[in-house]
């Protein structure tokens, strides 16, 4: 009895099958890679701001422009209570980076202004007029709605970063680079840069 010959895979064949399996291989390797994103992305704590953020009318409809406040603190929340940022630190919040970027996709720009921490300017929700980062003690909504009344931007997205959030933003960008024209030491941090010259800081840096 003869056996039929075996079909042997043609090259086209093979390199349909190759290419099939490494397709299969990225597209695991994507599904894993958003997964991990999107646990990240919802580890961010929310800030609830209710009626004070803009509701997307006019320039922040779809599309459109849209003005997102940016927001440093000096907030300790979250690192270890033996922490050297936490030495003398009294309690309240402050905040000395106000700044507003303004995305407008339809003229594919984006502007960035800074508003002085001194600035003065009436404190929305309260009868009296004082520096605009004093806003900030009474919450990220009284900050927004300052800057609403006062100078007439609204606002549609608020990001506040902390200590721990500059520290984990400066690690994930692998330390941040600054010149120095001479040497430097600060006894209150313990900073020494005893080489002038443009080194790299790190997190705790």
């Amino acid at each position: 009895m003869k056996h039929a010959k075996r079909r042997h895979r043609t090259n086209g064949q093979r390199a349909v099958l190759a290419l099939n399996a490494v397709a299969c291989v990225v597209c695991l390797g994507l599904a894993a890679g958003l997964t991990w994103s999107w646990q990240r992305i919802r580890e961010i704590p929310r800030i609830e701001l209710g009626a004070e953020l803009a509701l997307g009318e006019g320039d922040g409809a779809a599309g459109g422009a849209q003005n997102v406040l940016i927001v440093g603190t000096d907030s300790a929340d979250g690192l270890p209570d033996d922490d050297p940022v936490r030495t003398g630190r009294d309690a309240g919040v402050r905040t000395d980076t106000i700044m507003v970027l303004r995305l407008d996709p339809g003229a594919e720009a984006a502007a960035l202004l800074s508003l002085p921490r001194d600035l003065y300017v009436p404190i929305s929700g309260t009868r009296g007029s004082s520096r605009i980062n004093n806003a900030i003690q009474g919450g990220p909504a009284r900050l927004v709605a300052t800057i609403n009344d006062a100078l007439d931007v609204p606002i549609h997205h608020y990001v506040e970063l902390d200590f721990q959030g500059f520290r984990e933003l400066v690690d994930a960008i692998g330390g941040v680079p600054v010149y120095f024209p001479t040497p430097a030491r600060d006894r209150n941090s313990g900073l020494w840069v005893p080489e002038p010259g443009c080194v790299t800081l790190d997190p705790v840096q």
